[in-house]
């Protein structure tokens, strides 16, 4: 599974990081980024399973990193937001985006680690779900949420996938 961690302080990326590594020792490749910006750029090269990222950070904050990549890039994955902030405006936002997780700082570890197996979970099952689409469009989650957002064409191949295997 691939991980990126966007978050401007460096003790909690590395501790999540590290925190990550030692509770899932296989098969996690995990990436770091200070900033939103720097996210994005990690997150368009490696097409990550997973992005956990803060909200505010300088250059970029993760949720307008979030709306470039789901909107404009039409790419899918989890996410869980960290953020110190428990502001309904944010959490509001991050909903829309379809954020799996809002985890106010400091971190519950147990709570982070249950989260993460979870996610993992969901993740594993997609793959085995909807490989075809996977492999077309990145995942179901993106079709759905693109057309609830009126930011993604509805596809012939797209209308055949759903008809053929959903309907």
């Amino acid at each position: 599974m691939k991980i990126v961690i966007v978050e401007d302080e460096i003790r909690i990326r590395e501790g999540i990081a590290g925190l990550i590594k030692k509770n899932f020792p296989d098969n996690y490749e995990i990436r770091e980024a200070s900033n939103g910006e720097e996210g994005l750029n990690i997150i368009r090269e490696i097409k990550p399973d997973l992005v956990i990222t803060d909200v505010r950070m300088g250059l970029m904050d993760g949720l307008e990193m979030l709306t470039i990549l789901i909107t404009q890039d039409h790419l899918v994955f989890k996410t869980i937001i960290l953020s110190a902030y428990s502001e309904f405006d944010y959490a509001k936002q991050a909903i829309s985006l379809g954020v799996k997780e809002y985890i106010i700082k400091p971190i519950d570890v147990n709570e982070f680690i249950n989260i993460i197996k979870r996610l993992e979970d969901e993740i594993i099952h997609d793959k085995l779900v909807y490989p075809e689409l996977l492999s077309m469009f990145n995942s179901i989650e993106s079709i759905f949420h693109g057309l609830l957002l009126r930011n993604f064409i509805f596809s012939k191949e797209i209308g055949d996938y759903i008809e053929k295997n959903i309907l």
